[in-house]
């Protein structure tokens, strides 16, 4: 398979140089070569810095060291900068994050501990493709496939990207097969905690895609600033890099996209970039340009970022989810206190450290959950902030009293209820609180008034969850509500024969999960019913 083949074809020495367009000329003069730490005699393309710059991962391609040896395509290389400022030897990422595949990293977490890839593991006899990994303590797990609604294949050659937010991912892809070098830009949505489910891909519109090739997306820590490649648009070579900014909140208005400049574009192909959470500086692969030291045929630069492209300021949060004095994973989320809506989503790791970006000048509230605890809520004022920053929080759960039988994501904090009636729930419980058994009470009456008119040949009992939480977990819990839901309405005479239920986890959302009110709409049990003289009906 020729996964990438564009950015193989970029990074080999057959990076032609290119007649400049009428711009401003390359200079080059500030263009770092980050030296034979990281770069070798092999190609060196793709380069992924932390959020804090102290960790950088790139491609490296058919190198001897790779899992598969020199005929190894691709595999995933790191190196950390050390205490005087230099680049540690880099190694090898290992199994099972590399394979005798092409293994090419696009994505990694804040906190180094989930990355979105594509993985050359094979499954009946093809690769993989595009994949989450986990990674716990110093151990990755096995990558697991990810699914995006309406799309079989991505092709040989594509790109993406998650947003800082955790719910958002910009895919760089070739909708026709007789095309595959034509990539676009589209956005999909995160359905679920796991990043495993990803909603239909949208295009991000005709202000930035072209008819050309646009590829290479990364989204800064700003959750709002774009930069990728193209060469649609003229420029300085064959391919260069432009950063717009995202304008409102459907991720498909944006500003025109502003070129780069000679600084960072070159009559070369320009195809990736990545920039730490501060945004002064940006890591670049290309190949040595006029006097620049090269140690291969391509290598990794780092280049100051000019001030006018660089992104919003932003926080970076290292904080703690504890039980007491111990720390447990759950999620964790924060929201803007203005309007509630969902500034960004992560997971903590089992000794409960989680780390997340949000832009500043805005006041959020983090909330965390635990199985089987009360959910557990702090502020975060960084309204005053001026420049980019490290920021520590703690948000303890458990204060109330944990889920009453199995365990749950947590209890919820005071949230406004839908206002439309229907069979509602807690966050992570299946008990019938008083809102439940209001919409049961109007559920049972209408059903028993159908029995009157006509046969009840069955009903369907149908459980619903939000996305907090892990996917299986909804299932499961969504069974627990549909299960509460029968047994009342058995209690009170329904003929249990008749009536199944159903666990539909947070597969069918009725409203979005990334507001509060959203969420509370899809805690949810629905009650439908068939009778022989009329169409199916429900509550």
């Amino acid at each position: 398979m020729r996964l990438l083949a564009i950015v193989r074809a970029i990074a080999v020495v057959a990076l032609l140089a290119c007649t400049a367009q009428a711009q401003e000329p390359f200079k080059g003069e500030q263009r770092e070569n980050l030296g034979p730490a990281i770069n070798s005699p092999s190609v060196e393309i793709l380069p992924i810095v932390s959020p804090d710059g102290s960790t950088l991962y790139f491609d490296r391609k058919h190198d001897a060291a790779n899992v598969g040896g020199a005929g190894d395509q691709d595999d995933i290389w790191f190196s950390t900068r050390q205490s005087n400022g230099t680049w540690s030897r880099s190694r090898n990422a290992g199994e099972p994050l590399n394979s005798a595949g092409s293994d090419v990293l696009f994505w990694i977490s804040p906190d180094g501990a989930t990355a979105l890839l594509h993985s050359g593991i094979e499954v009946a006899g093809a690769p993989m493709g595009m994949a989450i990994a986990r990674r716990e303590g110093d151990r990755w797990g096995r990558p697991v496939p990810i699914r995006i609604e309406g799309i079989t294949s991505l092709g040989e050659s594509y790109y993406a990207h998650v947003a800082p937010d955790g719910r958002h991912m910009i895919l760089a892809y070739a909708t026709d097969t007789s095309r595959p070098r034509d990539l676009n830009l589209y956005v999909c949505t995160a359905r679920g905690s796991d990043l495993t489910r990803w909603g239909r891909a949208v295009s991000l519109g005709a202000s930035v895609n072209t008819t050309g090739f646009e590829g290479a997306p990364f989204i800064a820590a700003d959750n709002r600033t774009l930069y990728f490649a193209s060469d649609g648009r003229g420029g300085m070579g064959s391919s260069d890099l432009y950063l717009a900014r995202r304008l409102d909140s459907t991720w498909t208005v944006w500003s025109t996209p502003e070129n780069l400049g000679g600084q960072i574009n070159t009559p070369r192909f320009e195809a990736s970039l990545s920039i730490p959470a501060d945004g002064r500086d940006l890591y670049i692969s290309g190949a040595g340009f006029l006097d620049e030291p090269s140690f291969g045929g391509a290598d990794i630069y780092r280049i100051p970022l000019p001030p006018e492209f660089r992104p919003a300021i932003v926080v970076t949060v290292e904080g703690r989810l504890l039980a007491g004095r111990r720390g447990v994973r759950g999620l964790v989320r924060a929201e803007r206190v203005t309007d509630g809506s969902e500034a960004a989503a992560t997971v903590s790791d089992k000794s409960g450290r989680f780390e997340m970006t949000l832009p500043a000048g805005v006041e959020y509230r983090l909330t965390g959950g635990a199985d089987g605890y009360a959910e557990g809520v702090t502020s975060l004022d960084v309204r005053a902030i001026t420049a980019s920053r490290s920021i520590e929080a703690t948000i303890v759960v458990g204060a109330g009293r944990p889920s009453a039988g199995r365990p749950s994501a947590g209890r919820p904090r005071a949230e406004e209820p839908p206002s439309e009636p229907g069979i509602y729930f807690a966050s992570g419980s299946a008990e019938l609180g008083p809102q439940a058994i209001g919409g049961l009470e109007r559920a049972l009456a209408t059903l028993r008034r159908d029995m009157a008119a006509g046969p009840v040949t069955s009903v369907t009992v149908s459980g619903h969850t939000d996305d907090v939480g892990e996917t299986e977990a909804n299932v499961e819990l969504s069974r627990r509500r549909a299960e509460a839901v029968r047994d009342w309405l058995v209690a009170r005479g329904i003929d249990a024969a008749l009536v199944r239920i159903e666990a539909l986890g947070e597969s069918t959302p009725a409203g979005a999960n990334d507001t509060s009110r959203g969420r509370a709409r899809n805690r949810r049990v629905e009650v439908t019913y068939v009778t022989i003289v009329d169409a199916p009906r429900g509550n």
